[in-house]
């Protein structure tokens, strides 16, 4: 076995930089993968980055610790995996595969566990109650906006007055009326005129994997599986409600279609 500074390599650690995980992603970017693809890893690596201890050292057993961090906060297997595979990638590029862990294995017959409006109305009453205000919020955004955990920084007082988030993949995301207001009002009850609304006390970007773990022990005090409030699984609740909705709205579309085809028909068809 190899051997650096009287180590086994295989003992030896990682230490991770900004600069090497830079390089790592241009070697991503000059081997032809695709833009969104090379922004997840960037988010995955950023995570893993943040995770780690102050001497940022990567050894044997960092990623099972990782892994396992990942699935207490609240995180679906498949978004455990996309981590793994950036960090997995990573370590190759740095020559230290050893150092790699394996994939969590998916149950594919396994449904995720889908949250209630009643349970999320429960859930966000209990949260108020408890005092949490950035977390009430947080919440809300992620039961009522199309964005994610690693889209949260894009969510400024700037965006809340124009009343749409601009996303890094050219998409937008539009901010109901009501919960405008409010984010504006929360921001100007913290004194947050500009940039993120949601910072540390310090005005930091706040850590994804701890937004995860506190809403994850505040669906603990309110009786509900924490599985069902991490922010992946309130996402999932914004996208059934409006797919919901818009299958309720469907026949009175079709009706009003139909009416203006009748319409069309009587100035323009055929026989006229």
């Amino acid at each position: 076995m190899k051997q650096r500074a009287g180590l086994a390599l295989s003992d030896a650690s990682v230490t991770m930089s900004s600069m090497l995980m830079e390089q790592y992603l241009n070697s991503l970017q000059s081997g032809g993968r695709q833009k969104q693809t090379i922004r997840t890893y960037r988010r995955s690596l950023e995570a893993l980055y943040d995770f780690l201890p102050p001497d940022k050292e990567i050894n044997r057993g960092t990623l099972k610790e990782w892994k396992e961090h990942n699935k207490a906060c609240g995180y679906s297997d498949s978004t455990v995996n996309i981590r793994l595979t950036a960090a997995n990638g990573f370590l190759r590029f740095c020559g230290r595969e050893e150092l790699a862990i394996v994939h969590e294995r998916i149950a594919t017959d396994e449904p995720m566990p889908e949250m209630t409006r009643e349970e999320y109305l429960q859930f966000l009453s209990k949260v108020r109650k408890l005092g949490s205000e950035k977390y009430y919020f947080m919440i809300k955004v992620f039961a009522s906006i199309d964005i994610g955990i690693s889209e949260l920084e894009c969510l400024t007082v700037e965006a809340c007055r124009e009343g749409a988030i601009c996303l890094s993949n050219d998409k937008t995301a539009s901010i109901p009326r009501c919960l405008r207001e409010e984010l504006l009002q929360y921001a100007d009850r913290h004194g947050i005129t500009e940039g993120p609304v949601f910072v540390t006390r310090n005005g930091g970007c706040l850590n994804h994997s701890n937004i995860a773990h506190s809403i994850h022990r505040l669906a603990e005090r309110a009786d509900i599986e924490p599985e069902k409030c991490c922010p992946s699984a309130l996402h999932r609740l914004y996208l059934t409600t409006k797919k919901e909705l818009m299958e309720r709205l469907m026949p009175a579309y079709q009706q009003s279609y139909e009416n203006l085809l009748d319409t069309e028909q009587m100035v323009v068809g055929w026989d006229k």
